[in-house]
């Protein structure tokens, strides 16, 4: 076993900087507390010991002693968080899952640490595998636990994810090592517990075999799966547009992408964007985006999808234009909501352009107008473009801008028309090269 952590340490892990070992005092956490030993003996790597006292039992805080005392005996640095349960809300485990997340990341920007080992074994995998199974879990959460991973710029190891629960114990008893044993992994009022001692033992007795190595391979199979979706989907990926509205991605110009990879990607950016969509809306989305559908829309609380013709948008929050209108001239700095207005005076070129509804996705517009005074304000549907017979709203439609866009952004007016709008790009305004301008340029301020 030693061996085998040797072996994973010298994959994963530079001898330069320490790691940092989570220290239950379980079975698990204890095994590999000695074979970092070992390898702190053959000059591979160091390491630090962290250990949370959750509270959740007496005994608590005298094992909390007993593993400082460990790791002074072994000359490795300790620390240690006591988790005060009364001063937590809502859900415990998770609030706790958190306190120890923050402590470790703590320790590792203070220490200049590389990882956090946890102890997780293959018995955990197989439990953790069996269970999402069962919730129905989407396919790519049944690779399980992974031996290398990263979350909120920590590093987290798990060097006995391929070593089975009874060499770990066979490891204990042979070096004479005595365990802590909490009293919750037998008691089956926990689903861990249950999966341990009941559901595990009767799906092995029913099928005739262990299940175990079954479930490590599904785990391993779709491991390689996602990796492979990723590949795929990660240029995809790199084009997501961020702005202060929210998410935005074209999929209109990729016809040969398949229903199940629109799928997956939609629940990635929602994984990404910390939000949940549920089965029926990531397969009518992804319907909607493969037909290439105008105008779907679904609400989720302070979440909104909008999809048009290929167009996915993530909306943060409810936005609109609705500030009074602001007369706009010469050299000036305003504000118009939350958008910051400066206009200039300056010479025009045929090099300038005028700005789309991408830009002000990505909150910012400009434009380029005759030297006049202007006023900045909303679009009202039926208003007439200066200079040309068609509508606003028809406009927008014959350039393929999608609907809901049309009320986040003003439109600059010239009597009783307008006179320019910031969404298609296009100007109309026959300015000459070199003819003095007034250049309005809008900030969205965050």
């Amino acid at each position: 076993m030693i061996n085998q952590v040797k072996k994973f340490i010298k994959k994963y892990c530079k001898s330069t900087q320490p790691l940092l070992l989570a220290l239950s005092g379980g079975a698990d956490s204890l095994s590999l507390f000695y074979c970092l030993l070992a390898c702190r003996l053959e000059g591979i790597l160091s390491f630090h010991v962290a250990h949370v006292d959750h509270g959740w039992r007496e005994e608590s805080t005298k094992e909390a002693t007993i593993l400082k005392n460990l790791a002074e005996q072994h000359q490795v640095p300790y620390h240690q968080l006591k988790i005060n349960l009364s001063q937590l809300a809502g859900n415990l485990e998770d609030a706790c899952r958190k306190q120890r997340q923050k402590f470790f990341k703590e320790i590792c920007l203070q220490n200049n640490l590389q990882a956090v080992c946890l102890g997780h074994q293959q018995n955990d995998q197989v439990e953790t595998v069996l269970k999402r199974i069962l919730e129905g879990s989407h396919w790519s959460h049944f690779d399980g636990l992974k031996e290398r991973m990263w979350h909120d710029q920590v590093q987290f190891l798990r060097p006995l994810l391929r070593i089975q629960k009874d060499e770990i114990l066979a490891f204990l008893k042979g070096n004479q090592l005595k365990a802590f044993e909490d009293g919750t992994n037998c008691d089956e009022r926990f689903m861990r517990a249950r999966m341990r001692r009941t559901i595990i033992p009767d799906l092995n007795r029913s099928f005739g075999k262990k299940i175990d190595n079954s479930l490590v391979y599904i785990a391993s199979e779709m491991s390689e799966l996602k990796n492979f979706f990723l590949g795929r989907l990660s240029p995809l990926l790199a084009q997501i547009v961020k702005g202060p509205f929210g998410v935005y991605l074209n999929l209109a110009n990729h016809p040969s992408i398949d229903l199940v990879e629109i799928k997956y990607l939609l629940r990635l950016i929602s994984e990404q964007e910390l939000f949940f969509l549920s089965r029926q809306i990531v397969q009518r989305a992804s319907e909607a985006i493969k037909k290439l559908e105008p105008q779907l829309s679904f609400e989720m609380g302070a979440k909104k999808i909008v999809i048009d013709r290929g167009h996915f948008f993530i909306l943060s929050k409810k936005f609109a234009c609705k500030n009074p209108n602001l007369q706009i001239f010469g050299s000036n700095l305003q504000y118009y909501g939350k958008w910051k207005i400066k206009t200039n005076e300056s010479f025009y070129h045929q090099n300038l352009q005028a700005s789309t509804w991408l830009d002000g996705w990505r909150g910012y517009l400009k434009a380029y107008l005759p030297l006049s005074k202007y006023v900045l304000g909303q679009a009202s549907k039926h208003a007439k473009l200066l200079r040309h017979h068609s509508t606003i709203n028809k406009w927008w439609s014959s350039h393929h801008v999608p609907p809901f866009l049309c009320s986040f952004f003003p439109v600059i007016w010239q009597h009783n028309e307008i006179a320019h709008e910031f969404l298609t790009g296009l100007e109309r305004q026959n300015l000459q090269e070199g003819e003095k301008c007034l250049q309005i340029e809008l900030s969205y301020l965050t």
